[in-house]
């Protein structure tokens, strides 16, 4: 685009495209969703917008199976558990102002995934990735104020996720937070906020006093954006804590973590951003019998980093790339467990593709 004042633009629904996150219901490696981030307040005429996401991709590892697992066979590998997908993604938002200083609104999300191949070995129809097909619902209510210089949010958000035929794909969450920023500079913005996320999940286990992954997941954080030539540019940096309070004590955790990013315009039309993230669990007593797996884990590190590369073709339609890893290891031992066997929470993910951006609205 022309020079392009980012610092200025305002996303009052949530983060566009967050539901592209891989959901946390996997293969023992549990997770919640963030609260939404929204943007700066805005005050001013009613806005109403609409985006449509249509995506084709790869998944590396469908099952985020560990690098031990008794998803495939025989025991102790893990062998291919890739596939081919198609996504569709919807994102809009409304917001109505209150007055030159209040406005409320209202953002949904939702995305359709659906997976291409057939497990390897599998006969036809009986062991196949459609399975992990999966469906997922954010709408989210906020309201804003700005108070004596400090943006300030409230916000109430509700996930559903649900797959075909995979119960830990299985999701109803409840979150409520706040966020707040405030501009000390025209380079500098720093901000803060916290979630509280009541989490019920479909799939149940033998033993739920220990395996019970129903939560209340409460998390904290900091940060501070740098604007570049009046946000041409934005490098971002991003601390949090949170608490895990399962029902069942091999889900519950302590945990804190880091996020670097920058975005911005590289030349007119072509825009980039990457960003990577380090968290670190601890699960107290660690992972205990019995359950399908085998017990071990008592921590565990989680690194991520994402790119992505757009071209805007003009004000409806643009095209972009993206490529997006997480790595899970235990007990701080990254590539081999530890006895009795952590190497059952040890595992990657990587998901890369193309996408075209409609603008309905």
């Amino acid at each position: 685009c022309e020079a392009l004042d980012m610092k200025k633009l305002t996303v009052p629904g949530i983060l566009s495209l967050t539901v592209l996150s891989a959901s946390g219901a996997f293969a023992g490696f549990e997770g919640a969703p963030k609260g939404p981030f929204t943007g700066n307040p805005v005050f001013g005429p009613d806005t109403l917008s609409a985006l449509l996401r249509v995506e084709y991709g790869v998944d590396t590892n469908v099952q985020l199976a560990p690098d031990k697992t008794f998803f495939q066979n025989p025991p102790g590998t893990r062998q291919d558990t890739e596939s081919d997908f198609a996504r569709l993604i919807f994102d809009g938002h409304y917001l109505h102002s209150l007055s030159a200083t209040r406005s409320v609104g209202l953002a949904l999300t939702g995305s359709a995934q659906f997976y291409l191949d057939t497990i390897p070995g599998s006969p036809p129809g009986i062991g196949t990735y459609h399975d992990y097909n999966t469906f997922i619902l954010n709408p989210t209510l906020f309201y804003n104020v700005a108070l004596e210089g400090v943006d300030v949010q409230a916000y109430y958000q509700f996930r559903w996720e649900q797959g075909i035929d995979v119960a830990a794909i299985g999701l109803e969450g409840h979150t409520v937070g706040f966020a707040l920023s405030h501009d000390v500079s025209p380079e500098w913005r720093i901000r803060g906020g916290a979630s509280a996320s009541f989490n019920d999940y479909n799939v149940e286990f033998p033993n739920m006093v220990l395996n019970d992954r129903d939560a209340t997941h409460v998390r904290m954080e900091a940060g501070a954006d740098y604007f570049i030539q009046g946000g041409r540019a934005i490098v971002s940096a991003t601390a949090h804590y949170a608490i895990n309070d399962s029902e069942g004590l091999n889900w519950a955790y302590d945990a804190w973590g880091v996020e670097l990013g920058v975005k911005g315009a590289i030349v007119p039309r072509v825009f980039g951003s990457v960003k990577t993230g380090y968290q670190h669990r601890d699960y107290g007593a660690g992972f205990q019998s019995p359950f399908v797996t085998a017990p071990g884990r008592t921590e565990q590190d989680i690194v991520t980093a994402e790119a992505r590369l757009s071209y805007q073709i003009d004000r409806r339609f643009s095209v972009d790339a993206f490529v997006q890893h997480a790595d899970y290891s235990a007990n701080d031992n990254p590539g081999g467990g530890v006895p009795p066997d952590s190497a059952f929470f040890e595992g990657d993910k990587t998901v890369f593709g193309v996408g075209v951006n409609v603008k309905l609205y």
